[in-house]
């Protein structure tokens, strides 16, 4: 059972938890699934919804990510300026529970032209 501080009833009757404490959750397990997430860089809130059923939060958290291009390790960590993309990733959350079902990859639309 969640947190009342974080949570209201839901149309079941249980705690349900609220929107912010559903974007948490994502945020940490992102952090916990991915060791270098330190050097992640602008982790956002991109996109909030909750099921129709009032079952499962879909939170999308975007982030940017240094590029992968084929450099060396040595030749990345001397460049001046890293070269970064932006990442998404979708988490299915219990809306009772507060439990990270799911995470899948989003891809970003904007990239493809």
């Amino acid at each position: 059972m969640c947190s009342p501080l974080f949570a209201k009833r839901g149309i079941r009757g249980e705690f349900m938890i609220d929107i912010k404490q559903a974007v948490k959750n994502s945020i940490l397990f992102l952090t916990e699934m991915y060791p270098e997430s330190s050097n992640f860089q602008d982790i956002l809130l991109e996109e909030a919804e909750i099921s129709d059923d009032k079952k499962f939060w879909f939170i999308t958290i975007g982030f940017d990510r240094i590029k992968k291009d084929g450099k060396s390790a040595l030749l990345r960590a001397i460049e001046i300026v890293p070269s970064f993309h932006r990442e998404y990733k979708i988490f299915k959350v219990d809306s009772n529970s507060g439990d990270v079902i799911s995470m899948k990859i989003r891809k970003d639309e904007s990239a493809i032209a």
